[in-house]
């Protein structure tokens, strides 16, 4: 039986760059295993001008993630002057190259992610690192610098809300996480708030009616929502927010290295080489990871 930190990764939108080449920066579906280290390097407070501290919390720390979103991008577009390439020519600074060179505008494309439901599972490995999982999970309730996915545009929507499990495997950890995490308790209807203790008791009944009848209506209007003639829910909060039904078959994403100890019920997919394993922030260099995909069908979810 081993110990795991699980942590919600919800977000109207993300970005989890890929290859940045040219004009175009796209978004995988999932986070990077350096995105995850940095979120987690956000939270204790790192700079990135601390490699040591990074190198020893990159090597420490085993990480999976079950990633549940409605696949669907948007695409945002970035304007910038520069300078026409000339021969012979070359510019110290960017203020020099504006006011010496012929000016063209470079139109760049960035995709983000969008309805994101992701879960985190992190363990320590067997060599030493820096810092207990205790002290990560007081990190991530308190980070020192603002958590985001991707890019500063895509601030969380739920705390990450972290919490330590013990399971037999990583993905074992995660499915218990996904199917009964603080954040799947998310109330949608009037019946449900009384129960999760959404909405605070008070002896004013016309105060608590206002409350309710506020709450359903920026629901209704945020997320569309479909209700029963009894009204009671259709959906769940999650079903809303990704568009994908919960139900549906669970996917997760390790190291490949992992997979033997921590696949659990899952079939591996395919494996696939990400240059995502952090070498130098200060630098931007990063070297291969071989990243293995699992999915768990909804056949043979209990």
């Amino acid at each position: 039986m081993g110990r795991f930190l699980t942590f919600a990764m919800v977000a109207p939108i993300a970005s989890f760059g890929s290859l940045a080449v040219g004009e175009e920066r796209g978004s995988w579906e999932r986070p990077a295993r350096s995105a995850v280290l940095g979120l987690i390097a956000s939270c204790l407070g790192l700079t990135r001008e601390e490699e040591e501290a990074h190198r020893k919390l990159s090597d420490s720390c085993g990480i999976a993630i079950l990633y549940h979103s409605s696949k669907t991008t948007i695409r945002d577009f970035h304007t910038a002057q520069m300078a026409q390439t000339q021969r012979n020519e070359y510019y110290s600074t960017r203020a020099d190259e504006i006011m010496r060179g012929k000016l063209s505008t470079l139109v760049s494309k960035r995709d983000y992610r969008t309805g994101i439901w992701h879960v985190g599972a992190l363990w320590l490995r067997d060599h030493a690192g820096g810092w207990s999982l205790e002290q990560l999970q007081e990190a991530m309730n308190k980070p020192v610098f603002t958590p985001y996915l991707g890019r500063k545009s895509c601030p969380l929507a739920l705390p990450l809300a972290p919490e330590i499990i013990e399971a037999d495997t990583a993905s074992e950890a995660l499915l218990i996480r996904y199917e009964n995490g603080k954040e799947v308790k998310i109330a949608l209807n009037d019946e449900d708030d009384d129960k999760s203790g959404n909405l605070q008791k008070n002896d004013n009944k016309e105060t608590n009616e206002i409350k309710k009848k506020s709450r359903n209506n920026l629901i209704n209007s945020f997320f569309y929502t479909s209700w029963n003639r009894d009204n009671t829910k259709t959906k769940t909060f999650r079903e809303y927010f990704t568009g994908k039904d919960d139900n549906d078959d669970v996917r997760i994403a390790m190291d490949a290295q992992d997979v033997p100890d921590h696949q659990g019920a899952f079939e591996v997919t395919h494996y696939i080489n990400r240059r995502d394993q952090p070498i130098s922030r200060v630098k931007w260099e990063f070297g291969l990871r071989s990243e293995a995909l699992l999915t768990l069908k909804k056949e043979k979810r209990a």
